[in-house]
């Protein structure tokens, strides 16, 4: 039976015999070693194995599964081969050290490494052997493609020139369509560098304007030229926009705004500033200001500011405010030659169509313009109509309402002082009921304008004409609207509004302290404007001297079945039965209580707004303050210590003035404070009222008796 591979291996070793003047053992005789070892011990072609290992059991039976094993069998270098040779007998020892850190020292270590010479390891050799051969084949493609010398190019422009010549009005010669075509595939496959491109566009073009030939003739092939050379170039993948200068691009762009007014020229202007690097914007301003100045003030098409817009598109005022800035005066300086009052609107028709000019910018713009105030009424509803919608359309705020809000211009019916009404309804019936924030926000862009330029009188004009030919009232826009003014002023006139078109279409007469519904119409108007829209506006309402507080409670108590049939059916909190149906059980329950306590929290935040309120009489705060105590004791609600407060305040205000005050109303102030306070704290202020009474009678006496002595 033969020896274990270890032992053989062993003896192998054992019976090497080392020199003695060589005291270190190669690389290779240790891989030798260990190849003959597995192919001894058969470890390649082994996959599985019967023995036990040293950590398992001896009773487990079968064969286990072992982890194959893969071997590289290259051998290393003899020495002679080696960059640097180890001579071991100048080794001295040392002892070991902490080693401090993985990272740093390694580097440390790569640094002070020495570089190899020009040696002949195989590596070295093969990389550099590929790298030459990467070079080879590199300078072989470039080689091959062919490069377009100039001379066969100025061939084809002599060409195309003479195709020019040749063409008339209605054809052009099919030798220059042949032309742009392989220029544009010549751009774009590489055989035309650079320089080749810019010597083409220096000189073709003003070639052509200076041959005697037909002049729509040649600037239609002047804009071919341009479009297939900028066509070419954005779609290459080895000439890019970048491998231009901008003295190029700008060029580009005066020739293009010496073009014949067409839609040529404008798909053109778009699709040079589509290629143009964004770094070379304002590098290139006096050729984009020509170009749009040219566009504006030749420009015969109702889309010419839409598509304009669109060109100008990647412009921001942050980053591109000067170039906004000179296009703006050139704007102006073309108003000033031809006394077109329309360039002002188109300029800033331009600007809400692009989506990087915010609100602020453009509304700037019309107050340095100065167009909205030499408007009529009925034009600058439309024209600002128009801005805004343009603006929100391209800064994409109204993608979630729908494409019915594009019929606004329909709904006004030709008549401008209704556009600014059909916009606001058109918005606030095609809001969705998640985005209804930003249908708030929307209109509430809307009022910025209209305050800046002070024409909210403009749009109440147009709202109450809208009322007046609109088959149903526009309840939800309107209110919509109020909610995004913030003012209870606005709010009310706008309730008022409607209130009063809803008398003319049932016939009836509304006195304005009249607050239940009077007809069915009434009835939608509490439906979808109730009391919960109001709650913002009340403490503005109390503390305004132009309001009387028959308003406050009538728009408070509008919608509120809650305050008659409280114990009866406390879930009904308003009368919009069909949302409530629709939601479910438990969830109704929620809403309802949650409204419950926002409307006892208005009554008694309005307990105390009533009571500081210094331009109403003693007897009508004191009314007030009444009614919202007896509405919260209806409503078993426990009062609370500001809301005694506010009570004590108002009922002892004529003891404050040295009079002796009424038995009646301190009773009451008693009643509460014993009801808040327990018996012995009413004891306590009554014992304290009674001799402030007391004083003020003596007061009083006393200053009777000086009069009359």
């Amino acid at each position: 039976m033969s020896s274990r591979p270890t032992a053989r291996c062993t003896r192998a070793v054992q019976q090497l015999r080392a020199p003695t003047e060589a005291i270190w053992i190669t690389d290779g005789l240790l891989t030798s070693a260990f190849e003959r070892y597995c192919h001894v011990s058969h470890l390649a072609r082994r996959n599985s194995s019967s023995t036990p290992g040293p950590l398992e059991s001896r009773k487990r039976l079968g064969k286990r599964k072992m982890t194959a094993m893969y071997l590289d069998h290259q051998s290393t270098l003899p020495p002679w081969a080696m960059e640097f040779p180890v001579d071991l007998s100048k080794w001295k020892w040392q002892p070991p050290t902490l080693r401090q850190s993985s990272g740093d020292n390694d580097l440390h270590v790569e640094k002070d490494r020495p570089a190899p010479a020009e040696s002949t390891t195989p590596w070295m050799v093969i990389q550099k052997m590929m790298g030459t051969f990467a070079g080879e084949e590199k300078a072989q493609e470039d080689d091959g493609r062919e490069t377009i010398p100039a001379d066969p190019l100025m061939e084809r422009l002599s060409q195309a020139r003479s195709a020019v010549a040749a063409s008339t009005r209605q054809a052009m010669d099919p030798v220059f369509w042949s032309f742009t075509r392989h220029l544009e595939q010549d751009i774009k496959s590489g055989a035309l560098d650079s320089d080749a491109v810019v010597m083409a566009v220096s000189t073709f073009p003003q070639s052509l304007a200076n041959a005697e030939a037909d002049r729509r003739v040649v600037h239609t092939a002047i804009g071919e030229f341009l479009s297939a050379v900028v066509s070419g170039i954005k779609s290459s993948s080895r000439c890019g926009a970048a491998d231009f200068k901008d003295t190029f691009w700008n060029q580009v762009l005066i020739q293009t705004s010496q073009l014949r007014e067409g839609s040529t020229k404008l798909s053109l202007f778009q699709t040079i500033l589509d290629a143009i690097p964004l770094s070379y914007i304002d590098d290139v301003h006096e050729g984009v200001v020509a170009a749009v100045q040219s566009l504006v003030a030749r420009g015969k098409w109702r889309t010419r500011a839409a598509d304009i817009g669109v060109a100008l598109r990647r412009l921001s005022p942050e980053d591109h405010n000067a170039l906004l800035g000179k296009l703006e005066t050139a704007i102006h300086e073309s108003l000033r030659k031809t006394q077109k009052q329309t360039l002002q609107l188109l300029w800033l028709q331009i600007l809400a169509h692009m989506p990087l000019v915010g609100q602020d910018y453009l509304l700037d713009a019309c107050v340095r313009s100065a167009y909205f105030d030499r408007c009529l009424l009925g034009s600058a509803g439309r024209d600002l109509s128009e801005l805004l919608y343009d603006q929100w359309t391209s800064r994409g705020y109204l993608q979630y309402h729908g494409p019915e809000v594009a019929e606004w211009k329909r709904v006004s019916g030709g008549r401008p002082e209704l556009s600014l009404a059909a916009l606001v309804v058109k918005i606030g019936y095609n809001t969705p009921v998640d985005y209804i924030a930003k249908g708030v926000w929307i209109l509430l862009s809307l009022l910025k304008f209209l305050r800046r330029f002070g024409r909210q009188e403009d749009l109440f004009d147009s709202m109450r004409a809208f009322c007046q030919v609109a088959t149903r009232l526009p309840i939800v826009p309107f209110s919509l609207l109020a909610k995004a003014a913030g003012d209870h002023r606005f709010a009310l006139t706008t309730l008022s509004m409607l209130e009063n078109r809803a008398d003319q279409l049932d016939g009836k007469k509304r006195q304005w302290w009249q607050w239940l519904p009077q007809s069915k119409r009434d009835h939608q108007i509490l439906k979808q404007w109730d009391w919960k829209a109001w709650p913002r506006y009340v403490e503005g309402m109390i503390k305004d001297e132009s309001i009387n507080p028959a308003v406050v409670w009538k728009v408070v108590r509008s919608g509120a079945v809650a305050d008659f049939r409280w114990k009866t059916d406390w879930r009904r909190v308003d009368t919009r039965k069909n949302v409530e149906r629709q939601l479910p059980y438990k969830r109704r329950l929620a809403e309802a209580e949650r409204w419950r306590k926002t409307r006892i929290e208005l009554i008694q935040n309005m307990a105390v707004w009533f009571s500081e309120a210094e331009h109403l009489t003693d007897s009508i705060i004191l009314r007030n303050v009444g009614r919202c105590v007896t509405w919260l004791r209806a409503h078993e609600v426990e009062l609370e210590r500001r809301v005694v407060l506010a009570v004590v305040t108002v009922g002892l205000r004529e003891l404050k003035r040295c009079e002796p005050g009424r038995t009646r109303r301190i009773s009451w102030v008693l009643d509460i404070i014993e009801e808040h306070g327990g018996e012995k704290e009413r004891r306590l202020v009554a014992r304290r009222l009674q001799r402030w009474r007391e004083a003020n009678v003596a007061s009083g006496a006393r200053a009777e008796e000086a009069k009359s002595g």
